[in-house]
């Protein structure tokens, strides 16, 4: 009898550890891959922060030591902060992208910082527009003469009519069939390559802003999505769904381009937060440090603002590539849907 109730217990030992270990699999499943690095990176720096702190020292190399020979008591604790870090960034992703597009709370200072900050966009819209208009007529400028002695002049008269915005009454070609034509061949490649690189580059600025000013946000990761949204034509909740009613006409290779931009939008944007929090947390934390008293609050504080802001630019680079992909799976689902 006492065989037999050692192997029950044995069994109801290794049925145990089986349920715990299929409940922190289902747990760790739920965890999006976006949330575990900006999860680790605040946890360890903030472990490294503290550590700094309570041992008074400035030097990362002694605080990183001191930490690699903690017990494994502590590393169960860290791992236990990190899971839990990350549940509590998973949590907050979509806000702090929605932060980030500009969608802030009412009140005073952030109406006021709204108001500030969309004028400002609305300005440099303004502004970029007109660059591209300019560097596009240097560009057919410079390109003129190739085009009068190698292409036809009723195409070069069309090419002017489009570059100068010449109105209807004055244009010298009225043809369709000919202005298509005309529209068919890229006429730039003749231009001035230098002036061509930079037109090129101010058309894409302007293209990361909506084309109407009442459409504008109050921040350039905002902008770069709602010019999306326009490419797409879709607003608010139908954008919303969009990946999620058609994800069956999209090839598997699209949509996992799709999820790849999003998961790095997500993680970018956590990134920018986590940053300017430990920003935050670093000036009073090593602010007593010995030896450098005022310096090294002032470079940790200086480095980790300027990871934050590194953050801020690859997440516009995510939301650019996510644009993208909508758009192509936007084209995909149309060449499905099409007759024939």
């Amino acid at each position: 009898m006492s065989q037999d109730s050692t192997v029950a217990r044995a069994d109801d030992l290794s049925k145990g550890s089986a349920g715990f270990t299929s409940f922190v699999a289902r747990v760790l499943e739920q965890l999006a891959v976006s949330a575990w690095l900006p999860a680790a990176m605040l946890t360890a720096v903030g472990a490294l922060l503290v550590t700094m702190h309570r041992e008074s020292t400035s030097d990362v190399g002694a605080a990183v030591s001191i930490m690699s020979s903690a017990s494994w008591t502590v590393f169960i604790v860290w791992a236990f902060g990190l899971v839990l870090a990350t549940m509590v960034t998973q949590a907050f992703s979509f806000g702090v992208i929605r932060a980030l597009e500009g969608y802030w709370a009412s009140g005073w200072a952030l109406d006021w910082a709204t108001r500030v900050r969309v004028r400002h966009h609305v300005r440099r819209s303004e502004v970029l527009h007109r660059r591209v208009v300019e560097l596009h007529r240097r560009l057919f400028e410079s390109a003129r003469g190739r085009l009068l002695a190698e292409e036809e002049r009723d195409h070069v008269d069309v090419w002017e009519t489009d570059v100068y915005d010449i109105p209807p009454e004055r244009q010298r070609v009225s043809d369709p069939a000919t202005i298509a034509a005309a529209l068919e061949i890229d006429w730039r490649e003749k231009g001035d390559p230098a002036v061509a690189a930079l037109f090129y580059r101010a058309a894409q600025r302007v293209g990361d802003y909506p084309t109407a000013p009442h459409r504008i946000l109050p921040t350039r990761m905002g902008n770069v999505l709602r010019a999306s949204e326009e490419r797409l034509g879709l607003e608010g909740d139908r954008l919303e769904r969009f990946v999620m009613d058609n994800h069956l006409l999209v090839p598997s290779r699209l949509m996992g381009q799709h999820d790849q931009f999003r998961d790095r939008l997500e993680m970018y944007s956590l990134l920018v937060f986590v940053f300017f929090a430990l920003a935050c947390a670093a000036g009073p934390l090593l602010a007593g440090v010995r030896g450098h008293p005022v310096s090294a609050p002032i470079t940790g504080v200086a480095l980790l603002l300027a990871l934050s802001m590194l953050s801020y630019r690859a997440a516009i680079a995510s939301a650019r590539g996510y644009g993208t992909a909508l758009v192509a799976m936007r084209d995909e689902i149309s060449a499905h849907q099409t007759p024939g």
